[in-house]
């Protein structure tokens, strides 16, 4: 098990916190029942807690559970013991095999601990029961974890477990937790009673002795006073030596008179006469003339009578109420130790009295002599910590010990003096009785566990038996027998009862339900063979549903390239249309509205086009040209195609080129002019007044191409989205401009596939930049300066139509493109001839000589991929240019590769159709009289409006009948010829008609409005 809780275990869950603070009372609780003395070790129960913690959640919460668990120890050593047992159970964790060697690990750092400890010096056999001591507890505390951890297992753990066993856990658990805590109850009062015994004990002799030196003291100055008394009687000589004999300990005694000069003293054997010298220096002088009462001195040493070891008595004398000396007795300490015996032998107390000195005055059994300084301070001596001072079982009060822990220390101050009597009682061998008795306390108590565990098992067994009978039963029962076996449990209660009828009902609901199954046996073998049959069919089914699925993929790519060919088809035919309308002088008004719808026109072309090179972005197939071309000359076409759009709004467009400028690049210039050109659009079309500017400068090994404007700018929360497909500006301006939103979408994605980086820096109301990033390689040629030569402005080119010499086949299913076509290329020079479709081309090419073939690829009968692989396996190298509207790349690939020379996507502009012919045909450029070309255009025109009443009629009969078929085919033909000739309402409502009918719906209503039109438009 890992105590490293992982991510989701460490978090912060209420009932962890319950958990771990209930565990953690428990563990403080048990632990102030631990009984904490010198030289025992205290049985730490309550360290339970934070093994449980440690090995359920994980190190950190072990450590703050133990953190609160030992705050009632004062000791640090068993602090430190204690965290070893943290350590222990820690590394138990990681262990599996030979745990034993943990714990005589254990018990070894225990050893040093107790044996180096510096505060409590233990003999050898206390260390050894110390560590023993801990080693079990922490043995008893790992055994009562692991079934602590056993109950709390996870649910799926318990799905494992025996119910027995958990039962029997739980059980003794119960019992064993009152269990522990009684046996450490009574411990703790056993001890505290036995030592309160003796510490009575103790407290009496203390009070004897006390008593025994009062009664002495006071039997001195008895003496004195009665010397005092009788010294007028007999004399002060006389006096003084019946004073001296009257006890063994006197030494000596003198009077002096009020000065403090001796007038009369008595010694025996004295070594010299002191009549007449000075004791005024003496403290038994001048305390009693201070104070004026009898005194008891310190220790002094005797100078001119001797040098004894001596306290002295002293008693002051008044004549006539005036001081008049002192009257002094001595005694001698070596004879006070002899005449003062104890009453009763005890070897394991010592008693030492000492003056306020701290020098001993007597005292027994103790190694100091008297007349020795005591040293009050020293670890045998000094004064411990208070112990056993909120137990309830100690009725003496604090208890002391000196501060090695081997003695109890009781202190009193004998009354009348500030002489201090020290008892110092030998503990040690009472502390080792303790030892003994915590490691019966621990054996008592794990037999107890041993016990508990045994009888909680046997008792749950008494109900899990019957569990057990009912298991054996379900496990052996026979579906195929007559009657159910009567089962008899042994230990039974109401519950199990009726779990037992509940189980002889299923039995025999199961054997009547097998009997059942046996008959419907043969009826599922029948059912099993027909299924088998149904799932074949199925199978087949799902066969011919994948085909369609992935005819389906099919015809969504056809759609595609057949939606693109729709689109361009009209659109080519209205854009060259309007373009030969518009060489013709107009009046002002019909001149603004030619260039109206030829820019709506091309404006519907850029959204086409954008919405198929996003479909083919999103698909991964938007294909690249990488070659090299002039960098000078893109950038002035695009400069020169866009300076009539920003005159017309009266902006200056400048072109912004600093030079060294790379000579080439090699990249896709349709690509990169497609992103230049959206981005100059942009800016000139939300551009309302100053300036637009296309820059173009080297930083960095990169060609920074930036486009900037002097517009309202854009807010930065757009600025985060303005990349996305569909996103646009600020609404009211989308709604006044217009547009998709695909054009940076498209820039954006155009510039990534092309390894480009494209950036956006904006400020409301200041203007926009836009920034495009080219890498460049070490070799790219630099431009240093402008060449001499500006490229030629394309405007005045397309003014120009060009001469041809040659014969073309226009090939076109559509009438009206076949017209259009004709019109632009009679205009040339060229001779024409037209073909309905591939087959008629074949048969066309085979009677005549054609110069070039205009071949357009979707057709009726054959199309244009066929028609070309066919003059090619004829051995036909006529040159042939592709037209169609479908935008793939795959389409332009198969267009080449079925002998194409290039390919035209539609609408065809004339100057790329002129340029595509001059590839093919001798070409010479001459200014060309466009008003015969006009009033061609006018007549076509003028037919389309006299078909216009056939057209109705035919609308009219197909109206009748409800042919969807035909109605669809005239209404896609008037669809696209009448844009091209310029009625767009008529093609409007035709094609709102034709998306009617393609949804399954008659547009009878979109019919009647057509014919309306179109009648309207009749000469």
């Amino acid at each position: 098990m890992s105590i490293v809780p992982d991510p989701y275990k460490s978090m912060v869950q209420p009932h962890k916190l319950f958990s771990v603070a209930a565990l953690s009372l428990f563990g403080l609780i048990a632990n102030l029942l631990a009984l904490e003395l010198p030289l025992t070790t205290p049985l730490l129960l309550g360290n339970l807690a934070f093994i449980v913690i440690l090995q359920r959640h994980g190190l950190w919460w072990g450590l703050a559970s133990a953190i609160l668990v030992l705050f009632p120890l004062d000791s640090p050593l068993y602090w430190l013991c204690s965290l070893l047992q943290l350590l222990t159970v820690l590394l138990f964790s990681r262990v599996t095999r030979r745990k034993w060697l943990l714990l005589l690990l254990y018990f070894l750092c225990c050893l040093l601990v107790l044996f180096w400890f510096p505060v409590q010096k233990q003999p050898f056999i206390a260390v050894l029961l110390s560590a023993l001591i801990l080693t079990s507890t922490l043995m008893i505390l790992q055994h009562f974890a692991r079934l602590f951890i056993f109950q709390s297992a996870s649910q799926q753990t318990k799905r494992q477990q025996p119910l027995q066993k958990q039962l029997g856990s739980r059980i003794a658990i119960m019992a064993a937790i009152p269990w522990s805590l009684m046996i450490s109850a009574l411990l703790h009062g056993s001890v505290v009673l036995n030592l309160s015994g003796y510490v009575n004990e103790l407290a009496m002799q203390q009070q004897q002795i006390e008593s025994q030196l009062k009664q002495k003291l006071m039997s001195y100055q008895a003496e004195l006073r009665l010397a005092s008394s009788y010294a007028s009687l007999v004399g002060d000589e006389q006096s003084l030596q019946q004073l001296v004999y009257s006890q063994p300990e006197f030494i000596s005694a003198l009077r002096t008179d009020a000065a403090g000069i001796v007038r009369s003293f008595f010694k025996e054997q004295a070594a010299q006469d002191i009549a007449g010298h000075s004791v005024a220096h003496r403290d038994y002088f001048i305390e009693p003339q201070r104070t004026g009462q009898a005194y008891i001195s310190d220790v002094f040493q005797g100078q001119r009578l001797g040098t004894d070891l001596l306290f002295a008595l002293s008693l002051p004398l008044f004549q006539e109420q005036q001081f008049a000396g002192v009257l002094e007795l001595s005694v001698a300490l070596e004879r006070l130790t002899t005449a003062l015996k104890p009453r009763y032998q005890d070897n394991h107390l010592q008693v030492i009295l000492m003056d306020g000195q701290q020098i001993k005055i007597w005292g027994y059994a103790a190694p100091q002599l008297p007349g020795q300084k005591m040293a009050l301070d020293h670890a045998s001596v000094a004064k411990s910590k208070a112990y056993l001072t909120h137990s309830p079982f100690h009725s003496p009060g604090e208890l002391y010990f000196n501060q090695q822990g081997n003695k109890i220390r009781l202190e009193s101050q004998i009354e009348g003096t500030n002489w201090p009597l020290l008892l110092l009682w030998d503990y040690s061998h009472l502390a080792l009785f303790y030892q003994l008795l915590t490691l019966a306390a621990l054996l008592l108590m794990l037999a107890g566990f041993e016990l508990l565990s045994r009888s909680s098992r046997r008792f749950a067994s008494g109900y899990t038996g019957a569990l057990q009978q009912l298991m054996n039963a379900i496990e052996n029962m026979q579906l195929h027998s007559v009657e159910p076996a009567k089962l008899v449990l042994k230990n039974s209660a109401l519950e199990f009862e009726h779990l037992l009828a509940s189980f002889t009902s299923l039995q025999q609901r199961l054997q009547s339900g097998h009997k059942a199954l046996q008959s419907a046996l043969e009826e599922k073998t029948n059912l099993s063979q027909q299924l088998e049959q149904r799932v074949t069919e199925r199978t087949a089914e799902l066969s011919i549903e994948r085909d369609k699925a992935q005819q389906l993929a099919s015809t969504k790519t056809r759609f595609l390239a057949n939606m693109s060919h729709e689109l361009r088809t009209p659109l080519t035919v209205i854009l060259g249309f309007i373009q030969q309308i518009m060489t013709k002088p107009h009046d002002s008004l019909l001149q603004s509205q030619l260039q109206t719808i030829d820019s709506q026109s091309k404006f519907l072309l850029q959204i086409v086009n954008d919405i198929l090179d996003a479909a083919k972005m999103d698909e991964g197939k938007l294909p690249l040209e990488l070659l090299d071309f002039e960098l000078q000359q893109l950038l002035n076409e695009l400069h020169q195609s866009l300076l009539p759009a920003a005159q017309a709004k009266a902006l200056n467009f400048c072109l912004d080129i600093k030079y060294p400028l790379p000579r080439t690049l090699h990249s896709d210039p349709l690509r990169l002019k497609q992103i230049l050109m959206n981005l100059l659009s942009n800016a000139l079309k939300f551009t309302q007044q100053g300036e637009v500017r296309l820059s173009a400068t080297i930083a960095q090994n990169q060609l920074h191409l930036v486009i900037s404007d002097t517009g309202p700018g854009i807010s930065s929360e757009m600025q985060q989205k303005l990349f996305a497909a569909f996103e646009q500006g600020d609404p009211g301006v989308s709604r006044q401009f217009g547009g998709t939103g695909l054009g940076l979408y498209i820039c954006k994605q155009l510039a990534d596939l092309l390894g480009y980086q494209l950036t956006l820096h904006s400020t409301l109301e200041q203007g926009t930049q836009f920034t495009l990033a080219i890498p460049l390689t070490v070799h790219t040629e630099l431009l240093l300066k402008a060449p001499l030569q500006s490229t030629r402005n394309s405007m005045q080119a397309q003014q120009q139509l060009p001469t041809f010499v040659g014969k073309v086949l226009i090939v076109d299913d559509v009438p009206d493109l076949r017209l259009l076509f004709s019109t632009l290329l009679k205009s040339t020079g060229l001779e024409i001839q037209t073909a309905l479709n591939g087959l008629d081309a074949i048969q066309k090419v085979t009677l005549e000589t054609f110069d070039l073939i205009l071949m357009d690829m979707h057709m009726p009968v054959m199309d244009g991929l066929t028609a070309t692989l066919e003059l090619r396996r004829l051995g036909y190298q006529i040159p042939i240019i592709a037209l169609t509207a479908d935008v793939q790349a795959e389409q332009k690939r198969l267009c080449l590769q079925a002998g194409c020379q290039t390919v035209l996507t539609k609408p065809v502009q004339a100057e790329h159709l002129y340029s595509k012919i001059a590839e093919f045909l001798p070409v010479k450029q001459s200014e060309k009289a466009e008003t015969a070309i006009q009033q061609q255009l006018d007549e076509l025109t003028a037919m389309y409006r006299e078909s216009l009443p056939s057209v109705a009629l035919d609308l009219e009969k197909l109206m009748q009948v409800k042919d969807p078929v035909p109605t669809a085919a005239l209404l896609h033909r008037i669809k696209g010829t009448s844009a091209c000739f310029g009625f767009n309402r008529i093609s409007s409502l035709a094609a709102a008609a034709e998306r009617a009918l393609a949804e399954n719906n008659w547009p009878l209503e979109q019919l009647k409005e057509l014919l309306i039109a179109i009648q309207q438009e009749n000469p």
